[in-house]
């Protein structure tokens, strides 16, 4: 089975019986036009021969977050899909059946990510919106005072946007917010 839990992904498996069985390695695949090759994520050593029921797990480390702040997969659509391959002491191998891990909306929903960080010349803000909107974004120096505020429109989906400007202020601490329909997002950005 493969589950999520908070950003990581976790998939579990048991066996009833093993026979000269060595190793698993998890495999994963993003179902986008990007990403069509199973892609080895690690390993597991099985217990080799065994006649009673064994469980493993293995944890795919903050992939839904890396996934959220990734444009083609956002594109495409939202599930991961996980196997096994059940590697024997010969080299002989099988899969195990596919499981998949369905990202609903609310992962996916009103997120900002502000890179690079720390910037000096152009900084990119991805805003990742559950719907077409409205969106303030608001920059501040470290005292609060506000240097600029502008409305832009975003789309459902991912919307990149280049903040040139940013390149121009003096070397410091600047806050920047976002504020979507549902919810208001601000991020530290330091100007070197």
């Amino acid at each position: 089975s493969a589950s999520k839990i908070k950003n990581d992904a976790i998939v579990n498996w048991t066996t009833a019986q093993e026979i000269n069985t060595n190793v698993f390695e998890v495999e994963r695949l993003l179902n986008s036009e990007h990403a069509k090759e199973w892609l080895m994520l690690g390993k597991l050593k099985a217990a080799g021969n065994s006649n009673t029921f064994k469980n493993y797990q293995f944890t795919d480390p903050d992939v839904i977050l890396s996934l959220s702040k990734d444009a083609s997969f956002l594109s495409m659509t939202k599930t991961i899909y996980y196997r096994l391959k059940i590697i024997d002491n010969d080299g002989s191998f099988n899969y195990s059946k596919i499981v998949s891990i369905n990202l609903d909306e609310e992962v996916m929903k009103d997120e900002i990510h502000v890179f690079p960080n720390p910037f000096s010349e152009n900084v990119y803000v991805k805003i990742v919106s559950s719907s077409n909107q409205e969106v303030k974004i608001t920059l501040r120096d470290i005292t609060g005072k506000i240097i600029s505020n502008e409305l832009c429109e975003v789309k459902s989906g991912l919307t990149i946007r280049n903040e040139a400007a940013m390149g121009n202020l003096q070397i410091g601490i600047y806050f920047i917010t976002v504020e979507t329909r549902d919810k208001i997002q601000t991020r530290k950005l330091i100007k070197r």
